[in-house]
């Protein structure tokens, strides 16, 4: 896909579709999500700075988790136009942010 297909997307409709699918998966899987939640502020707790380093270095590093549940939803919800958008830098650091109870690093490290 190349950028073009992607600048056409409309992300408000994409945020709206995410934003559907998480409401749906609240409904629907609230322990899950409850137990899920504690996994992550677990991992949070033990991750280091990992990712910082001063000078002009890049790393990757996960900014959030998602259980398999959510991600099954997202992906029979979105096209894959929207999952490639989501998976972006700019999509994963929306989600990250907006979602801050998945990410794995503090909100404003984002």
């Amino acid at each position: 896909m190349d950028n073009h297909q992607l600048d056409a997307l409309d992300v408000s409709v994409v945020k709206k579709k995410i934003d559907n699918c998480l409401r749906l998966y609240f409904e629907r899987f609230p322990q899950e999500a409850r137990d899920f939640f504690t996994i992550v502020e677990q991992k949070r707790k033990t991750l280091s700075n990992y990712g910082r380093m001063p000078g002009d270095h890049a790393i990757d590093r996960a900014l959030f988790e998602m259980p398999e549940t959510l991600a099954n939803v997202l992906f029979s919800n979105l096209t894959p136009e929207q999952l490639v958008w989501f998976r972006t830098k700019t999509g994963s650091r929306w989600f990250a942010r907006t979602y801050p109870k998945f990410a794995l690093i503090p909100k404003e490290d984002i």
